[in-house]
């Protein structure tokens, strides 16, 4: 009987072993499974803790918003003020105020220039070695019966017309390398441009001019309307790479006068400079 009943324990015994042992290796097996599946379904470690959520962006922005709500409680404005100052005398004192004043003047036109699009019409005067915006117009030049303009992303071809000049009127046809404008059936330029445009984005719009007033309560008189054609560059040109003129064989600017191409960067924003470095490779 005793014999019976330790025969019996020690199968019991056996058969707890067995389980456990396959339990064991069928966690094993599940481990090595989740092992191979993506990083973000895999099933942590019997007893491991879970690690914590990952903060959605909803959640990033919170924080940025209390961290700037705190900074901001202990922003002394009249302290920032006062050390800006301390820090202008420092560089004048070493560089001189009309070098210094030179500089702070150049670094606002240029963020002008990159917030109106004009980057591209940006140059140095050699005379006074400030930073100037050219205008559109003062980028291009006259070519008989039209004159034009350009920036780094556009070219403005524009005309007069008569007052009673409607849309109907006008016919513009442009492809990728050649432009056709005519007027009432009058000819106004056509030819191939000086460089690729986007056809598509081919524009042209009117807008009436006016004869000032001789005597004052006097009404201005229409004297007749302007036309302008704006045509997209395939790739945007700045300085002297700019276009020499709108249609090949017209007259030509000397871009020797505009100077190097420049463009501005911000230090704080890595994905534009890397995309500048890769226009210019």
């Amino acid at each position: 009987m005793y014999i019976q009943v330790e025969r019996e324990e020690r199968r019991e015994e056996e058969g707890r072993r067995d389980k456990f042992l396959q339990k064991k290796h069928t966690d094993q097996v599940d481990m090595r499974l989740d092992a191979l599946k993506d990083p973000g379904t895999r099933r942590p470690p019997p007893g491991s803790v879970p690690p914590p959520a990952r903060p959605t962006a909803a959640d990033e922005a919170a924080e940025q918003a209390a961290q700037l709500e705190a900074a901001s409680k202990g922003f002394d404005p009249g302290e920032f003020q006062r050390q800006q100052e301390e820090s202008l005398k420092v560089q004048k004192a070493m560089f001189g105020g009309e070098e210094v004043d030179k500089t702070i003047y150049n670094q606002q036109v240029m963020r002008d220039a990159k917030k109106q699009g004009l980057q591209g019409n940006m140059m140095m005067d050699e005379g006074t070695g400030r930073m100037v915006i050219k205008s559109e117009d003062e980028m291009g030049g006259s070519a008989g019966r039209y004159w034009w303009g350009q920036n780094e992303g556009e070219v403005c071809i524009k005309c007069r017309v008569g007052a009673n000049v409607k849309k109907r009127g006008v016919q513009l046809v442009t492809n990728s390398k050649t432009v056709l404008l005519r007027v009432e059936g009058e000819l106004i330029c056509e030819g191939p441009l000086f460089a690729p445009i986007i056809s598509d984005e081919s524009t042209f719009s009117l807008e009436d001019q006016f004869e000032p007033a001789e005597a004052a309560g006097a009404v201005e008189e229409l004297s007749g309307r302007l036309l302008t054609v704006t045509l997209t560059k395939a790739e945007i040109t700045r300085g002297q790479g700019h276009w020499t003129s709108a249609v090949q064989g017209e007259a030509e600017i000397k871009k020797s006068t505009f100077g190097p191409s420049m463009v501005t960067l911000s230090p704080h924003n890595p994905a534009e400079i890397q995309e500048h470095l890769a226009k210019i490779k």
